[in-house]
């Protein structure tokens, strides 16, 4: 997360977590590169926020809410809504993976790739006028009361240049 979300955060940008999730990512990514021996060569993804049909289909993340929402309620509520979003589509998280565990050792060896699609660094007000497009006459109410703090833009191009990733 940043307080400037025009900078672009690379993998090496400063890491500000503002939730106990975000600092036990980074805890978890510590904890795997202090395991790395020649038996284990760890490499981290950091994932945008997916979305997209899967099997265990979470409806805590604010596509597929806005999704559900507009399906089931013709009415979703954007809190606050100029908040960046990084979003990236399940089947490309699993391309992703693959490419990965394809990639020679040496190249992906304790390093980390952000993972999805620049031109889904969307705002949440977007994403809702986009939500909209799908479900003509939904309901989008927007409440500046309590707007999530959480506001950032990343950049892909190391995994697109390293390992193929688009």
């Amino acid at each position: 997360s940043t307080s400037d979300p025009e900078k672009i955060l690379t993998e090496t940008s400063e890491l500000k977590p503002v939730s106990h999730y975000a600092r036990m990512k980074i805890a978890a990514e510590e904890a795997l590169f202090s395991q790395r021996n020649p038996e284990f060569a760890p490499t981290i993804l950091r994932l945008a926020t997916v979305f997209g049909s899967s099997n265990r289909l979470r409806f805590d993340l604010v596509v597929n809410t806005f999704a559900k929402s507009a399906f089931f309620n013709n009415r979703i509520t954007v809190h606050g809504g100029e908040q960046w979003r990084p979003n990236v589509h399940v089947g490309d998280v699993g391309r992703a993976i693959i490419r990965v565990i394809n990639a020679p050792i040496d190249i992906v060896d304790r390093e980390i790739f952000n993972i999805g699609n620049p031109r889904e660094n969307r705002t949440i007000l977007e994403l809702a006028k986009l939500t909209g497009e799908i479900y003509p006459g939904l309901d989008v109410a927007v409440n500046q009361a309590n707007p999530d703090k959480r506001n950032y833009r990343v950049s892909f191009d190391k995994a697109k240049s390293m390992i193929g990733v688009d």
